[in-house]
């Protein structure tokens, strides 16, 4: 595993609890009914599920997103800033466009 920084609070799990926690996820691929993503964790691309969500359905949502896209790391970019060969000042437009 690769070594971390020393305040890195990533959390990760071994092969074990991906076996045992990969069924509660749920994936979608078409448009979804709130008694059916009721309490329950979606795993997938934002930009792809957020269209296949009920309008209105939550008061809150909480997003993990990629973190660091538009990064530099010493002079090397994140993903983002490097499929969109810019090197600052990215819009929500710019990052959504490179999301696909």
């Amino acid at each position: 595993m690769k070594k971390r920084a020393p305040r890195n609070r990533t959390l990760t799990c071994d092969d074990e609890e991906i076996e045992i926690l990969a069924p509660d996820l749920l994936t979608l691929t078409a448009p979804a009914a709130l008694a059916r993503i009721a309490n329950r964790v979606i795993h997938g691309d934002t930009f792809c599920v957020l269209p296949l969500l009920p309008a209105g359905f939550t008061d809150l949502l909480v997003l993990d997103p990629p973190y660091n896209l538009a990064k530099n790391y010493n002079g090397h970019f994140g993903p983002a800033v490097a499929r969109l060969g810019v090197r600052g000042g990215l819009s929500s437009e710019k990052l959504e466009g490179a999301a696909g």
